[in-house]
């Protein structure tokens, strides 16, 4: 597991491969939309910031990540 105190770095990391990360929607965007990286499905959270999971659109999420997300997504719906 990797631990990041920056987004970006954080985001750049999901870019080279490192796994999916949770990131707000105005970080994320550039990445989305140049298609370095891909949201992973999922409910939409109405929060007052929000995040996406994401990975780079060449590989899947590792086991742990997706387990993550997994756990992610209970929490969330567990809050709505």
């Amino acid at each position: 597991m990797h631990t990041f105190t920056d987004s970006t770095d954080a985001m750049r990391a999901s870019v080279s491969g490192l796994g999916a990360i949770l990131a707000r929607s105005r970080l994320a965007e550039p990445y989305l939309r140049s298609g370095e990286l891909a949201r992973l499905p999922g409910p939409a959270v109405k929060a007052r910031f929000g995040y996406y999971a994401v990975h780079p659109t060449h590989q899947r999420p590792s086991p742990s990540a997706a387990a993550f997300i997994h756990w992610a997504r209970h929490e969330a719906m567990r809050s709505v």
